[in-house]
Parts: structure tokens; C-alpha cells; sequence
């Protein structure tokens, strides 16, 4: 069979692989939207719980630091009964006075972000449009900077990191070679399909997260009018309330407990 005869085949496969990683790109368009409003919406939320319950939280925190201070302290000394031996000590152990309430979502740390930023000027150097004349590989830069766009806008590090490994620019047109077009597709559908997975399995993650959890919550009973923080507000200054009892039994001084 001479290669002239294959291309018909060739080109068949090529209009084929085009169609599935265009499919493919607009899922991940859609799905990368997706995750940046569903961490929106939970940094919304956590932003609003933090307001709410953020002082009361901290208030509980140092109350507990100023019991476990008070417990290691007796602990460390023990008292001396009418015989002059030391007294044993009773453990603590049975109590527990942590607050079953979110903590806010852990945000990215500067080095994340520096790392992000840099990652994201080097592909925007390596894979501007406006860097090239030939039309077909204009049109295929702007697909990947739509892609590496999307993936910084979502702070998918994942994302970017592996557009990194896995996209190269062709520097004389990819249509010319339909075997190098063949390839180049095949590798960016393997390399969509792993983005794909990891942006539906981290939506997943976060759909199924308490705090994602207390937010269904937090609307359901905001679209009913009701205050859904008014529970939680009541709940922990009941445990405040408690713990600082506890102080007192601890001999600890009025002033310390209550500033």
C-alpha cells in the first residue's frame, strides 16, 4: 500500500482526533468554570463564617490554652496528703471541650502563588498567538493560552504543571506533517483526559467537604429566611460558658478567664 493511498485514512483519523480534543477542550472550559464558582461560592461562605463565628472561635481557643496550661501545671505538681505522700492525680482525659465547628478553608500559601505566577509567564512567553504568523498554529496557540488562562484564573497549579510537560509548538506548522498532527493530538487528548479527571475529581472533593456540606446548609435555610448561624452562635457560647466554669474549678483567676 503506497503512502498516497493512506491518506484518506490518515486524514479520517485526523478529522476524527480533531473532533474529540475540541469536545474535549470545551468540557474543560466548562468544568474549570465550575470549579472556579464552586470555590468562590465555599470562599463566600467560609468569608461569611468567619465574621460570624471567627471572634467566638478565637475567644474559645485561648480559653482552652489557658485550661490545658492550668491541667499540665496540677499535673506537673502534685499535692502532699495527711500521710506526706503525693495525692494522685486525676486525669483529664474524659473531658473534651472542642467546639465541632468549621475552620476557615486553608487559602494558598505565597509560595504557591509565586510559583503559580511563574509558571504561568512562562507559558504565556512560550505560547502567545501573537508570537507566530502561520495561521493554524496561531489558531492552536490560542487554544492552549485559553486552556493555561483558564487553568491560572481556577489556581490549578495541576493544571499548569502539566500543560507544561505535556504541550510543545511546532515551529513550522503542524498541518504540514499530518503524522506530527496525528501525534501532537493524540498526546494533547491523553493530556486533556488527565486534566479532565483531576478538575471533576477535585469538584468532587469539595462538593462532599463539610465545610461544602454546612454551605448547603447555610442557603437552604437562608432561601427558608431562616439565620442558619444563630444555632452554631448559641452552641458555642453555651461550650464557652462551660469552659470557663471549668477555669474556675481550676482556681484560675477571674481576670485571666474573662478579658
Amino acid at each position: 500500500m503506497t503512502e498516497k493511498s493512506l491518506l484518506p485514512k490518515i486524514q479520517e483519523e485526523l478529522n476524527t482526533l480533531r473532533a474529540k480534543v475540541a469536545h474535549r477542550r470545551e468540557y474543560l472550559k466548562l468544568l474549570q468554570f465550575e470549579l472556579f464558582n464552586t470555590r468562590a461560592a465555599l470562599q463566600e461562605f467560609t468569608d461569611i463564617y468567619a465574621a460570624r463565628l471567627g471572634p467566638l472561635e478565637a475567644e474559645y481557643s485561648r480559653l482552652e490554652a489557658l485550661m490545658d496550661e492550668a491541667i499540665a501545671f496540677e499535673e506537673s505538681t502534685p499535692s502532699v496528703g495527711e500521710n506526706g505522700q503525693p495525692h494522685k492525680q486525676n486525669g483529664h482525659a474524659g473531658h473534651s471541650h472542642s467546639a465541632k465547628v468549621p475552620r476557615k478553608g486553608k487559602k494558598t500559601t505565597p509560595e504557591y502563588e509565586q510559583k503559580m505566577r511563574e509558571l504561568f509567564r512562562n507559558l504565556a512567553k512560550r505560547f502567545h498567538p501573537d508570537l507566530v504568523n502561520d495561521p493554524k498554529e496561531k489558531s492552536r496557540r490560542q487554544s492552549i493560552m485559553a486552556r493555561i488562562n483558564a487553568a491560572y484564573t481556577a489556581r490549578d497549579l495541576l493544571a499548569l504543571e502539566s500543560l507544561a510537560r505535556h504541550t510543545e509548538i511546532t515551529t513550522n506548522g503542524s498541518g504540514s506533517d499530518p503524522n506530527a498532527e496525528l501525534a501532537h493530538l493524540r498526546m494533547e487528548l491523553t493530556d486533556l483526559e488527565g486534566m479532565i479527571f483531576e478538575v471533576e475529581h477535585t469538584i468532587r472533593e469539595i462538593d462532599l467537604s463539610p465545610a461544602m456540606q454546612l454551605r448547603s446548609e447555610y442557603e437552604s435555610d437562608r432561601n427558608a429566611g431562616r439565620d442558619f448561624f444563630v444555632e452554631l452562635e448559641r452552641e458555642l457560647h453555651e461550650r464557652t460558658a462551660e469552659l470557663c466554669e471549668y477555669l474556675l474549678e481550676l482556681d484560675i483567676a477571674p481576670e485571666l478567664i474573662w478579658k
